[in-house]
């Protein structure tokens, strides 16, 4: 898809190709690696609680639970 977006010799070729691309993009849920990183970097809801202290060997979101909305 990004060959096309380069290849386009045109306006309307282009933004077609830019369409079908923020499509493809928009459609997944992306994970972005940080793994040289040497802490933890976590996006999450506002919504979502989590136990007051990290376990030792990381994150466990399976713990991580919503309160019901009253």
């Amino acid at each position: 898809m990004i060959g096309h977006l380069l290849n386009a010799r045109d306006r309307d070729n282009f933004a077609a190709a830019a369409q079908a691309l923020e499509r493809a993009l928009s459609a997944g849920h992306y994970v972005i690696p940080l793994n040289y990183l040497p802490v933890d970097w976590v996006g999450v809801s506002s919504e979502l609680e989590r136990p007051e202290k990290t376990p030792v060997y990381g994150y466990d979101m399976n713990s991580w639970w919503q309160e019901p909305k009253n």
